[in-house]
């Protein structure tokens, strides 16, 4: 629920929520192109778990062949990057 009106969110919330729009449009061409391969059989598979075990257990993951995405799960330590 709840209005989600982008006018409605403070100026922090409105730059945090368009970096990431501008970071989905900057990937569109790399998802589509690499889509396209997986839909004509040119490459094995869109997504695929990383070969290391503990990559693999903390939910990291391939986009693609030149995209590796960690998810952050927690607030990171403080003092930890």
């Amino acid at each position: 629920g709840g209005e989600h009106l982008p006018w409605n969110f403070d100026n922090e919330t409105a730059d945090i929520y368009r970096s990431w729009v501008n970071l989905h449009y900057k990937l569109v061409p790399y998802l589509y192109s690499e889509g396209t391969k997986v839909a004509i059989g040119q490459n094995g598979t869109l997504m695929r778990p990383c070969d290391d075990i503990e990559a693999l257990l903390s939910h990291s993951y391939f986009l693609g062949p030149n995209i590796y995405v960690v998810p952050v799960l927690q607030d990171p330590t403080p003092g930890q990057t």
